[in-house]
């Protein structure tokens, strides 16, 4: 269908996050979300159709970070990975038979911790995973199918235990 869109919309949600250090400075990281729910929006010349569809998500992320160690209590960081999204527990809404596929993607991070002591640091960072994915379903009794590009940025803040 020319000019048809679809929008999402931003989602809140808990993750944990678990990192090994192999050295002083380098540390291999994993993330996992809580599955949020993401719903699709008709825009453009579907906008009439309101809710095109719902489905349930979650990233998992496998990096490698960089942490620097020259600036007292705080740490800065930067992480290179791969991702993994995962689509499940789909909702028909105007777009019935709604899939959407699983896609692996390459992630980015930048970050800061700071030490609070005793073991204890308070942790922000900020996380980047671009994918592009298939979409299909029916509209009335026409298939529709389509690619879709994702540019979600996570914020993650957090406290961790050292031990």
């Amino acid at each position: 269908m020319p000019s048809a869109a679809v929008s999402i919309g931003n989602d809140t949600t808990v993750t944990f996050d678990i990192s090994y250090f192999i050295t002083d400075k380098v540390a291999l990281d994993l993330f996992v979300g809580v599955p949020a729910r993401a719903k699709f929006q008709g825009e453009g010349s579907i906008s009439a159709l309101g809710r095109v569809s719902e489905v349930d998500y979650g990233p998992a992320i496998l990096s490698l970070q960089y942490h620097f160690d020259n600036f007292e209590r705080f740490y800065p960081y930067v992480g290179l990975g791969v991702g993994r999204v995962f689509f499940f527990d789909k909702t028909d809404g105007a777009l019935t038979s709604f899939d959407i596929e699983d896609k692996w993607a390459p992630a980015v991070q930048v970050g800061l911790r700071y030490d609070v002591g005793n073991s204890w640091m308070l942790n922000s960072d900020l996380r980047y995973i671009p994918f592009e994915t298939d979409v299909s379903g029916t509209f009335g009794s026409a298939p529709a199918s389509t690619k879709i590009e994702v540019d979600p940025f996570i914020l993650s803040l957090g406290a961790s235990y050292m031990f």
